[in-house]
């Protein structure tokens, strides 16, 4: 699936991170924890891939996507992604197949 989603805005999460909120503009994104979307400016021929950083229930409330983007030092995160509130980007997914079980046996995990 590939859809043209505007940013509704951009956080500061660390100095070389930043959380991108997509707004779904009211169309549903049914993903799976673990998964990741192909991301780039609208109209650029070459998407970059970034995990996810929103629960799938969390996107449906919120009606958006969340991204977590490493920046450079100038706190751009490269020509191929805006971070401008309003900027139209396109997302391609999802993608990925290691995500998390729907009912796991364990009851505790560790993520590296």
């Amino acid at each position: 699936m590939l859809l043209t989603l505007p940013i509704r805005d951009v956080q500061v999460a660390t100095p070389r991170a930043r959380i991108v909120r997509l707004d779904l503009n009211g169309r549903t994104f049914d993903y799976e924890a673990g998964q990741a979307v192909l991301v780039a400016k609208h109209g650029h021929t070459t998407r970059k891939p970034y995990s996810i950083a929103s629960a799938p229930e969390d996107a449906r409330r919120d009606r958006s996507l969340e991204l977590l983007v490493g920046v450079e030092a100038d706190g751009s995160a490269g020509d191929h992604l805006p971070l401008d509130a309003g900027a139209a980007i396109d997302v391609e997914g999802p993608v990925g197949s290691f995500t998390f079980p729907a009912a796991p046996v364990e009851r505790r995990f560790i993520f590296i």
